[in-house]
């Protein structure tokens, strides 16, 4: 399977299509490899394909994690918000440390004005994983809560780890919507900031 994720990466899509047309006509019941599909049809914005293939995944192994998680992606990225939080709790019910659900649901908790779910789920993703992207957008959201020493803090500290959360542009491919990405540019323009961002 990682051939084929390289392959599709390099450009050969169609070798790549068809070579997980083949692994899933030798593996007709295996959920993996539904979801290695998916991912192919969802990176080329092939919706429809990529959420069957999800679906497929799920009927066929209904306690895969990765299969929820995949199509919660899925419905969050058209933003049908609802359905992916249906299946991030479906995730968190089969593994309740996996990090990912636990900060999607808190940017949907955001861009619903939940602002305070939204910090507890962040909070919780950074003691689970210390996860760069829950203590960024934690600092966006203590920031506007009045709490600004411990927000710079926070977004100072995933930003020395990962500095393309310094980016809009990347922060929406990792589903940050319009809400929180409307506070995260006013919070990174502060000087503070733009000094920090300027030194690092």
């Amino acid at each position: 399977m990682e051939l084929i994720r390289e392959l599709y990466n390099t450009g050969t899509e169609q070798l790549a299509l068809s070579d997980l047309n083949q692994l899933i006509k030798n593996f007709p019941y295996e959920g993996d490899v539904y979801i290695t599909r998916g991912w192919f049809y969802r990176d080329r914005k092939e919706w429809t394909l990529a959420l069957a293939d999800f679906n497929k995944a799920i009927k066929l192994s209904p306690t895969l994690a990765s299969a929820y998680l995949e199509r919660a992606l899925l419905y969050h990225r058209l933003g049908n918000y609802n359905a992916a939080l249906t299946d991030y709790y479906k995730v968190l019910g089969l593994d309740k440390d996996y990090f990912v659900p636990i900060v999607n649901i808190g940017l949907i908790a955001y861009e619903k004005s939940l602002i305070q779910e939204a910090i507890a789920q962040w909070q919780k993703a950074v003691k689970i994983n210390n996860s760069v992207e829950a203590k960024l957008a934690l600092g966006v959201a203590l920031y506007f809560q009045g709490e600004q020493e411990t927000a710079f803090e926070n977004a100072e500290t995933a930003l020395k780890c990962d500095r393309q959360f310094a980016e809009l542009k990347y922060l929406q491919e990792n589903l940050w919507a319009k809400h929180l990405l409307t506070d995260a540019a006013k919070f990174l323009a502060t000087s503070r900031m733009q000094n920090f961002l300027e030194l690092n």
